[in-house]
């Protein structure tokens, strides 16, 4: 895959699919943190659970391309080793995220931690184990023509 394809291929599913991961972190936290019971936490979700996915990939959506580009852009040597990615695209993912955090809303609390830099962590370790492996990566092992025709005789 050219570096190029690799670019768009991890940026796609990192903003795609990046920001509902930090989501659930963020729930996560969330149902730790209130006082009310884990069903009636839920059900208080579900009813705004479309809003809730949309604010999702809108606030994590920014970070979430920003860390698929730097994950594309990595040295091949630390790319191909599993846990050397992992780790490196989690503390990118949390930086990226910090970074936009500050930027975007200039304002630091103590749910600072939970609402940009926890996501971004868990994310960036996530997608960066998962996204080598999703489709759509430009390798074709059969043309068209050898399974419309079957093999040559």
């Amino acid at each position: 895959m050219t570096k190029t394809r690799r670019i768009i291929h991890h940026a796609c599913w990192f903003a795609l699919l990046g920001p509902h991961i930090g989501g659930l972190v963020t729930l996560a936290k969330e149902m730790q943190s209130t006082t009310l019971t884990p069903g009636q936490f839920l059900l208080e979700i579900l009813s705004i659970l479309p809003i809730f996915i949309v604010l999702t990939w809108v606030i994590g959506g920014v970070p979430a391309l920003l860390t698929g580009i730097a994950m594309a852009c990595l040295p091949p040597r630390i790319y191909a080793c599993v846990w050397q990615r992992v780790l490196i695209c989690g503390a990118i993912g949390a930086a990226i995220a910090s970074i936009v955090w500050l930027v975007f809303i200039s304002a630091m609390d103590e749910a600072f931690i939970w609402m940009s830099v926890g996501p971004g962590l868990m994310a960036g370790m996530m997608m960066g184990w998962i996204v080598p492996s999703l489709p759509f990566r430009g390798e074709t092992t059969q043309t068209y023509a050898v399974i419309t025709q079957g093999p040559d005789r």
